[in-house]
């Protein structure tokens, strides 16, 4: 009789574990082919909601890291809650070098999102992981989008793509020197040293001098204005 009931409890906690083991790869597959939908539909918490709960090693998948960061910069621009900007400043970096092409139809996705900031950096991205697939949504965004900023971002992603050098290390400029500007909730961009965005603004975090090819390493894009998103 303890033998069978050990037997059925054995039953019941596999089944338990089987269920949620489902359950978890059903939230890591539709937050890959449905999250950044739902970030543009501005469902920001449901997308945290679902992330928190996948296991660590759904969450170090690449895909889930950029729907992540996405999520927080989204969840940022729609409240202005710090922790969203803490998070997103903290993992932006190493998502947009990672060089992982699997990215791809989620960064082409969140091209479409009505927020500039997040079409801005969807861009940036595009041209650090370099796949050629995303070339007609950039070129499109290059050439309709309602934001200066975000059309300059985009033409500098096709072109970094379409020179094949998407990670911008050329060894042409590579000792040029630019001056870095950025801190935990301003962009991180290089600049000329005349721009006025370095001489006319007081900015809270760095500014330095270093040479264009340090600054790309370091994951600092070009400026939109002095650079002209190049």
């Amino acid at each position: 009789m303890k033998q069978n009931l050990e037997i059925l409890l054995a039953l019941v906690l596999l089944l338990i574990f089987s269920a949620s083991s489902a359950a978890q790869e059903d939230k890591f597959t539709s937050l890959i082919e449905n999250g950044a939908k739902m970030i543009r539909e501005n469902q920001v918490d449901e997308v945290v909601d679902m992330l928190r709960e996948l296991p660590l090693e759904k969450k170090s998948d690449i895909r889930i890291k950029v729907i992540e960061n996405f999520a927080n910069l989204k969840g940022y621009v729609m409240t202005k809650r710090r922790e969203y900007a803490e998070r997103w400043k903290l993992s932006y970096k190493s998502v947009i070098l990672s060089g992982d092409k699997s990215t791809t139809p989620i960064l082409v996705e969140l091209l479409k999102d009505e927020n500039h900031y997040v079409r801005d950096y969807a861009a940036a991205a595009l041209g650090y992981m370099g796949d050629e697939r995303a070339l007609e949504e950039l070129q499109r965004v290059s050439d309709q989008d309602e934001k200066g900023k975000v059309r300059k971002r985009a033409q500098w992603a096709h072109d970094q793509i379409s020179a094949k050098n998407p990670s911008g290390k050329s060894e042409e400029g590579a000792t040029e020197k630019v001056i870095v500007t950025g801190s935990r909730y301003e962009p991180m961009y290089f600049h000329k040293p005349d721009c006025r965005r370095v001489t006319g603004v007081v900015y809270q975090g760095t500014i330095k001098e270093i040479s264009k090819r340090d600054a790309v390493r370091e994951g600092y894009g070009p400026c939109p204005e002095c650079m002209g998103g190049k």
